[in-house]
């Protein structure tokens, strides 16, 4: 795919950031294939990263609702407990709304963020940066969160974070307008995590928590939680509600 047409406009403070700012301009950014492959090559060119997460939101009554999340080599084991406990994953990304400026996390200094470092140390995450923008008038935030960069050179990432913050926004916008094609249950389906799809799959042929707790060989407990973040993500009431919205995505 050529990855060199979008019409993101972002003024960046460098030429290396103006270069990675046409970059976002040139890519046809349209799918999260063609975004995670941008990020692969010139954002981590920019601001080097082991692995990455992005994620669009918007508000809900509740806090904040997903509307297209984003990962590349993140632990699908990590993902899973930072969502089955909430508190645990907050602390960065609430300092980040608070401040609206680029956050760093350090596992080895964390402070009173003592079950985060651990996480963090359990999976090999390194050090994370996270940074992102508020769309205010449309109700909308997105942020990009990059694990295994280097502290020593937080300056340089604050300052190139800055200049991508509004063009990866716009994308991960994109991304779901067109991702939904007419429906926005489209993008919550595509935000199912692989245990999540699996889960999902023996759900919608009328499986009961415990027969697929047997099937997938998990906890029944586990699978209630699962089921639940489903519910959650597609916003349905109950199962059927969410087998409702999944078949209408295929249709």
């Amino acid at each position: 795919m050529d990855m060199r047409a979008s019409a993101l406009h972002v003024e960046a403070p460098s030429s290396r950031g103006r270069e990675i700012q046409q970059s976002m301009r040139s890519a046809a950014i349209a799918d999260p294939d063609s975004f995670l492959h941008w990020s692969r090559t010139w954002l981590n060119e920019l601001i080097p990263h082991q692995m990455s997460a992005f994620g669009l939101t918007t508000k809900h009554t509740l806090g904040v609702r997903p509307l297209e999340t984003f990962t590349f080599r993140v632990p699908e084991a990590y993902l899973q407990q930072v969502t089955r406990n909430p508190g645990v994953g907050c602390p960065v990304f609430s300092h980040w709304i608070l401040a609206r400026t680029p956050q760093f996390f350090c596992p080895d200094m964390a402070g009173e963020n003592v079950a985060l470092a651990s996480l963090f140390k359990q999976y090999a995450l390194g050090n994370l940066f996270l940074h992102g923008h508020v769309d205010a008038d449309r109700g909308l935030a997105s942020y990009f969160a990059l694990f295994g960069v280097d502290t020593t050179r937080r300056a340089h990432h604050e300052h190139h974070a800055e200049a991508v913050a509004l063009g990866v926004h716009e994308a991960l916008v994109k991304i779901h307008r067109l991702g939904g094609s007419g429906n926005p249950a489209g993008a919550a389906v595509r935000s199912l995590t692989k245990a999540e799809q699996a889960v999902f799959h023996w759900l919608r042929q009328g499986k009961t928590n415990w027969e697929i707790a047997r099937i997938l060989n998990k906890s029944e407990w586990t699978v209630k939680t699962q089921v639940q973040h489903i519910l959650r993500k597609l916003d349905a009431r109950n199962r059927q509600v969410a087998i409702s919205r999944q078949e209408a995505v295929s249709t």
